[in-house]
């Protein structure tokens, strides 16, 4: 209803001149009666901008503690306990975030710190130096009562002397490869890139790399030749397996990953990495007895096959595995454990 403001009378609010007076009425009614309810949720509404904007623009606010006012409703105190319940998690979870984050930074300080001298030797070197093997007869393949039937019969064979990677090659000589010809760079498994030995790498990616660097993958036989190192041994530090840990990263010290080149004793021939870390591919078909024809001056390897020959074993193999004859064969693909390095014939 409508009171007209010079006689009293009351009128209906759709009506704009006073039945009585004529006088016009105002267009809205100056006491129209607000129910409770109303109120309660325009204070619910007004309650929850205020604090949606205190916490958006006073982050201060997560140090403190605020008691929320009691009515005899209980939605605003509801809403605003939900409101603190969810800031709260948000507040943890940014301070789990916090402690994740300053871990990570921790361990990879402590790695740092761990490989720092080891990191500023290699890499004050030349990683792509080879080393040259002399032309001349070695012992192919384990003796007798050792090893896998495809590692027999021992026989010699006579190499061309040869030139071979003194380590792996790493993830940045083959990021430059990649850089340089639009080739997908390979994952590290989160593991690290740098001087890490390059892994997931195919057969055809090695052999894609090793020409752009001007050189090509070694034989079966030349790499087994510089594994031995001029030995003759199970391994080419003597037949005690004890002793791999100091040379090679194998499945009882490697913790399960790849580990940066160098870090372990090298072979006779300053080879690292020779053994373990990654397998490594080579440029042969795999024959598994191929052993028993194969030819006595430069071995290439069968004309064809279905596998391609891997050598020197991996972080995830043991001692059984990991020693100077071991062959392995796979598919052209990549996997997790498989790098390689390279040769070349001398000019």
């Amino acid at each position: 209803m409508k009171t007209c403001p010079k006689c009293g009378a009351e009128n209906r609010d759709i009506a704009k001149f006073c039945g009585d007076c004529r006088e016009p009425l105002p267009v809205f009614s100056v006491n129209i009666p607000i129910r409770k309810s109303t109120l309660i949720v325009v204070a619910v509404i007004a309650t929850l901008i205020g604090v949606i904007c205190f916490l958006a623009f006073h982050p201060e606010s997560e140090k403190k503690v605020v008691a929320a006012p009691q009515t005899q409703s209980q939605v605003v105190p509801f809403v605003v306990s939900t409101l603190a319940i969810l800031h709260k998690t948000s507040t943890v979870q940014k301070s789990e975030n916090k402690i994740s984050k300053k871990k990570a930074v921790e361990l990879w300080l402590k790695k740092y710190s761990d490989n720092k001298g080891l990191i500023e030797k290699i890499t004050t070197q030349d990683l792509s130096e080879m080393v040259l093997v002399l032309a001349g007869e070695f012992t192919m393949g384990s003796s007798v009562g050792v090893g896998g039937a495809d590692e027999h019969p021992q026989h010699l064979v006579y190499l061309d002397a040869f030139y071979i990677d003194k380590y792996p090659v790493t993830f940045d000589q083959y990021d430059k490869f990649c850089n340089a010809t639009g080739a997908s760079k390979p994952s590290d498994q989160g593991w690290g890139r740098g001087i890490y030995p390059v892994i997931n790498v195919s057969w055809d990616d090695a052999q894609a790399y090793a020409k752009w660097a001007g050189k090509r993958l070694p034989t079966e036989a030349e790499y087994e030749k510089a594994v031995r190192g001029g030995t003759t041994t199970q391994y080419f530090f003597g037949d005690d397996a004890s002793q791999l840990g100091d040379y090679a990263w194998f499945s009882d010290n490697s913790g399960g990953m790849t580990h940066p080149v160098g870090q372990k004793k090298p072979n006779p021939y300053g080879l690292y990495d020779i053994v373990g870390n990654v397998w490594e591919w080579c440029s042969d078909w795999y024959g598994e007895g191929y052993y028993m024809s194969s030819p006595a001056n430069n071995s290439q390897g069968p004309d064809s096959g279905q596998y391609r020959v891997l050598r020197g074993g991996s972080y995830q193999y043991n001692s059984n595995i990991v020693y100077s004859a071991k062959r392995f064969w796979y598919p052209i693909q990549l996997d997790e454990d498989i790098g390689f390095r390279c040769a070349k014939n001398p000019k």
